[in-house]
């Protein structure tokens, strides 16, 4: 039997459709160029602010995060993460922040005062933008932590049913 040559579509044969000429692209006025380099000068200068701000931090060490510390009754916390998100906090400024975490858990979390303390601070040192909007639920130490310890949980119900 023949051999074949390289096998072709019908498609193949046909030619190709001539290609739309590009638009030629927009070069910016001198003015734009002038607002470009003077918001870029801007973003260097708060850059270098914040550098300067984060270097000025210092790491708060807590009590042994085996044991566990909880907040006094009535205090408004949020976790990590919630802080973070809303307050555009660095793991620097997180580093920085008072802190409460649970016995055997990398769970923690922050009070809400020592946050908003924390980002006046940082806005006034580096003219950040503040946020704006809804905070996140804070949590109320006496109703939501309470129960999220297990020594606390097992404590509690062994007072519920008379035995201590």
């Amino acid at each position: 039997m023949p051999r074949y040559g390289k096998m072709k579509c019908a498609a193949a044969d046909a030619p190709n459709p001539a290609s739309k000429p590009r638009k030629p692209r927009a070069s910016p006025s001198t003015e734009e160029k002038a607002a470009r380099q003077i918001a870029a000068a801007e973003r260097a200068r708060v850059k270098g602010k914040v550098l300067e701000w984060e270097a000025s931090l210092q790491q708060w060490t807590g009590d042994d995060p085996e044991r566990g510390t909880l907040p006094p009754d009535g205090t408004e916390v949020l976790f990590v993460k919630d802080a973070k998100k809303h307050y555009s906090l660095s793991e620097k400024d997180i580093a920085a922040l008072p802190f409460y975490n649970f016995a055997k858990s990398h769970k923690r979390i922050i009070p809400v005062a020592a946050i908003i303390d924390h980002v006046k601070l940082r806005f006034q040192a580096t003219g950040t933008d503040y946020p704006i909007g809804k905070p996140p639920h804070s949590l109320n130490s006496s109703r939501h932590v309470r129960h999220l310890t297990k020594k606390d949980n097992f404590l509690d119900n062994m007072k519920a049913i008379g035995v201590l």
